[in-house]
């Protein structure tokens, strides 16, 4: 049974600068574990993730809902009592960098992201640490607007987080250990990930972006999905260069994810499948 709870997230965006941002930058990926997870953690269904504009109790897409909205239906903060807000907490991360992420909230445990790949899962009421992942780096990474992170994705029991060396990890959503992780882009020309992916009916629908990447060796900004057990992926049709961003289908729904994710598969479990012939 879902625990019922009543929450308030307040985000503060912020840049700190403390001599150089790299310093932060983890060369060995580690999970560290910290209290026992909540016994009212549950896999995210697909149910729940079609239901989420009307979940008032949750908050399970970075930007609330399929449709993007960032609304949040909850009903206990107005008007008549916003002004006697005050914080009950304040979780200190190990990374002194932007903080450009959309927390994810599932049953009282939220899982947030920091700069440089890291993921925490705390208790949403106290911010008791539960665990925390620290992504372990390629030797080359490039961006242009800080080493940020937008999320994680939740699916069945799984986080799904695109990384700065162009990779998508899943993790154990009670753990933080890694199941499985696989490049999507060649991050030597240019690639990133900074973008929350989204699930779809077991696939991870993730987009790719790039800074510095000559003309001619441009892939289209043509969105990837991955199987969420596997990771496995495949490009149908081959790769296309330089489409312009406009033409590359980023709409929200869902159902505008089900037709770009018949371009490119690989599923949230790292299998590259072609959509249109299962």
């Amino acid at each position: 049974m879902r625990t019922r709870f009543r929450f308030f997230i307040a985000a503060s965006l912020c840049s700190l600068a403390f001599g150089s941002v790299h310093a932060q930058e983890v060369k060995g990926g580690t999970t560290t574990a910290g209290a026992p997870m909540s016994a009212s953690l549950v896999p995210v269904t697909q149910a729940m993730l079609d239901a989420a504009a009307g979940d008032g109790l949750n908050h399970l897409h970075p930007n609330s809902n399929y449709e993007q909205t960032r609304y949040y239906p909850a009903t206990q903060i107005g008007v008549g009592n916003v002004d006697k807000l005050k914080a009950m907490f304040t979780f200190q991360t190990a990374v002194l960098e932007s903080m450009e992420t959309s927390p994810l909230v599932v049953n009282g445990v939220m899982f947030l992201t920091t700069s440089f790949n890291h993921v925490y899962a705390i208790d949403a009421v106290t911010g008791r640490e539960f665990w925390h992942y620290k992504h372990k780096m390629g030797p080359i990474t490039t961006f242009c607007c800080g080493p940020n992170n937008r999320g994680v994705a939740a699916y069945e029991g799984m986080l799904y987080m695109g990384t700065l060396d162009a990779k998508l990890v899943a993790l154990d959503a009670k753990t933080g250990k890694v199941a499985w992780e696989v490049l999507i882009a060649d991050p030597e020309k240019g690639y990133s990930e900074t973008m929350a992916p989204t699930v779809v009916e077991g696939k991870v629908l993730i987009g790719t972006n790039g800074q510095g990447v000559r003309r001619e060796e441009r892939q289209a900004p043509v969105d990837v999905l991955h199987d969420s057990g596997q990771g496995a992926r495949r490009r149908v049709g081959g790769e296309r260069r330089h489409r312009p961003q406009h033409e590359a289908g980023h709409c929200g729904g869902k159902e505008a994810a089900r037709r770009e994710g018949r371009r490119l598969l690989p599923d949230a479990g790292g299998r590259r499948v072609d959509d249109a012939r299962r």
